[in-house]
């Protein structure tokens, strides 16, 4: 906030997110309505077998996304594309506003380390 401009150009903003963001969300958001699908059918299943099932409003929204190895592959696969166009968007950032850009991914990064570790 106390930066005088922006990190990240918001003439840039958009295509980052459109371009690198966004088709991974989306493969996020495709994969859990599949798995809200299947949890549902067992739920289903389990009723009619009168088995008691846990109650969903008490239940974590935003689980983790379960990839199988295939599915995981896949998506770094598909992500190449979004990848190759980071690295050329990021090239259009000046040099000042990139490395201060590396070295605060690079402080959160081991401050996620850490807080790991411990």
């Amino acid at each position: 906030m106390a930066l005088p401009e922006p990190l990240i150009d918001p003439a840039l903003f958009e295509p980052f997110f459109r371009w690198c963001v966004k088709p991974s969300c989306k493969r996020d958001e495709e994969k859990r309505e599949i798995e809200a699908q299947q949890e549902n059918e067992a739920r289903i299943a389990a009723l009619r077998r009168g088995e008691q099932v846990k109650r969903r409003d008490l239940t974590l929204k935003a689980s983790p996304i379960r990839w199988t190895k295939k599915e995981g592959r896949l998506n770094e696969e598909s992500e190449k594309p979004q990848i190759a166009i980071a690295v050329i968007l990021f090239k259009l950032l000046p040099s000042a506003h990139f490395a201060l850009l590396v070295y605060l991914l690079g402080f959160l990064l081991n401050s996620q380390y850490v807080l790991i570790m411990e």
